[in-house]
């Protein structure tokens, strides 16, 4: 509490901190296209851990190591869900080595 406090003083939020050099439009927010190549194994990868983490939900725990080497949860697989999903949607969502 104390790290925010040094921030945020009595304030309830940083919206006061704008970014005026940083010009965003809803087309740019809604362009997610990949910029760099999509592996599979990045996809398998993504699709393993949304398996794996949602089998451990449904089995009473919330927070998992995966493959041993990392805590994850609910927010690792939503991330691992909408990337393959923006994947699967985007006209450049091809693995690299061209398969849809």
């Amino acid at each position: 509490m104390e790290e925010f406090v040094k921030v945020l003083g009595d304030k309830p939020n940083q919206i006061g901190k704008q970014r005026d050099d940083v010009l965003v439009t809803a087309t740019d927010l809604m362009d997610f296209r990949p910029e760099t190549p999509i592996t599979e194994a990045g996809l398998r990868n993504n699709i393993n851990v949304g398996i794996y983490y949602l089998g451990s939900w449904l089995a009473g725990n919330g927070c998992v190591p995966i493959h041993n080497l990392l805590i994850e949860d609910a927010a690792t697989a939503e991330i691992s869900r909408v990337q393959v999903w923006q994947w699967i949607r985007s006209p450049k969502g091809k693995l690299e080595d061209g398969r849809r």
